[in-house]
């Protein structure tokens, strides 16, 4: 993946593959089926590539609950 237009900046690496993340979680989830762990904060987004067209979800609350994906 190219990475353009990242202005001046000095780091030692940049790993993409989990990038964004939010608290140290990944910003969006990838599965094939409905979700099956719990959000880690709100805003969290699950994409369900198992459906035709994908769907998603975005986590509205963080109680431990699967039910928090809406």
């Amino acid at each position: 993946m190219l990475k353009t237009n990242l202005g001046d900046i000095k780091v030692s690496s940049i790993d993409s593959e989990y990038m964004p993340q939010v608290v140290g979680e990944d910003l969006v989830i990838v599965g094939t089926s409905a979700p099956t762990i719990t959000p880690k904060f709100i805003g969290q987004i699950y994409v369900n590539t198992g459906t035709s067209p994908s769907t998603f979800m975005v986590a509205e609350s963080v109680t431990n609950s699967i039910n928090d994906w809406k």
